[in-house]
């Protein structure tokens, strides 16, 4: 009935086939069969022959010189001896990117007509999440669901502006506003003091040195004297290989500065909870086998000023 339909729609006498080009704020790709019928209109014969034109090209190469991999190396000079535990991160899992942004200076710049996405519904949880806490730290009282909600109404109203936000972000922020109470509730139980946004840095390595800043969503002092250091998550959170294999430095780098600064600092967890607001509930996520894992990061920060502060090796 739709084919039926659309012939019947498309023989009249001056007919227009639109298209969206953006879906969600991303560019969108035309469908297979708009593709079909834009080829057999004969719309499509200089495209075509660019193709052919391209591939006779790469038939006939004569010789062939692949280029050589991007290797920068800055001097050591130029080569930050502050990093914040995202940056050390990055330049983990992606040393050229690394040297883009940090010694470059290159930053993406955001489209002009960006929509909210996830970076939006990150910075809207971390804010209402950190007002939360510290009103409960005010005042106990303030430790229920209908406080929360207040807080996340009045995070949202910020967004005047953008109306979207609130009608696609406030449905999904309430879905978890019961869990997000429970856990406070549980927590202070245990905790005699709740910090968040807390900023920490230490010095690491002899000359030259290495600083390394750290800024904890939450720190918890407990009851036994130990810390938990908690990082929300609204996206997915590193893999326990992930972890396991020094691609995500960031809580165990945090726990590191910590010790630097009081050596006898005792780490009773470094958890990520991941409070997302997809089909899955949320829920605490621990870095096992915490003592082995900081040795192992620890090693790896030492190594990582010998590589990129002592030696001229590349960024690559």
């Amino acid at each position: 009935q739709e084919a039926h339909d659309w012939v019947r729609l498309a023989s009249g006498h001056e007919v227009f086939v639109t298209r969206s080009k953006r879906v969600g704020g991303a560019d969108a790709l035309p469908s297979r069969w708009l593709e079909r019928l834009r080829a057999m209109n004969g719309t499509l014969p200089d495209l075509a022959q660019a193709h052919l034109h391209w591939i006779r090209q790469q038939q006939h190469v004569e010789t062939f010189s692949p280029a050589q991999a991007p290797a920068p190396c800055p001097p050591l000079a130029a080569r930050p001896t502050r990093l914040s535990v995202t940056q050390l991160d990055a330049l983990l899992k992606d040393p050229y990117g690394y040297y883009a942004s940090a010694i470059l200076g290159l930053r993406p710049l955001d489209d002009i007509d960006e929509e909210a996405n996830a970076s939006t519904l990150g910075s809207l949880v971390h804010t209402v999440l950190e007002l939360f806490v510290k009103s409960v730290n005010e005042d106990a009282s303030a430790l229920s669901e209908s406080s929360l909600l207040g807080i996340m109404d009045k995070v949202l109203s910020d967004f005047a502006d953008r109306p979207q936000i609130a009608l696609v972000w406030s449905p999904r922020l309430r879905q978890i506003a019961g869990w997000i109470v429970q856990q406070e509730m549980d927590r202070r139980t245990i905790a005699t003091n709740v910090q968040v946004e807390k900023k920490v840095s230490a010095v690491f390595g002899a000359q030259p040195t290495l600083t390394i800043e750290a800024r904890m969503d939450r720190l918890e002092a407990n009851k036994n004297s130990g810390l938990s250091v908690v990082d929300y998550k609204t996206a997915s959170a590193p893999s326990e290989g992930d972890v396991k294999w020094g691609y995500a430095a960031q809580l165990p780098a945090t726990a590191l500065i910590l010790k630097a600064n009081d050596s006898s600092s005792q780490i009773d967890s470094l958890e990520y909870w991941k409070i997302g607001t997809g089909h899955k509930d949320p829920e605490v996520q621990l870095i096992k086998d915490l003592d082995d894992r900081l040795g192992f990061y620890a090693q790896g920060i030492a190594e990582l000023i010998t590589h990129y502060l002592l030696e001229l090796r590349p960024h690559y």
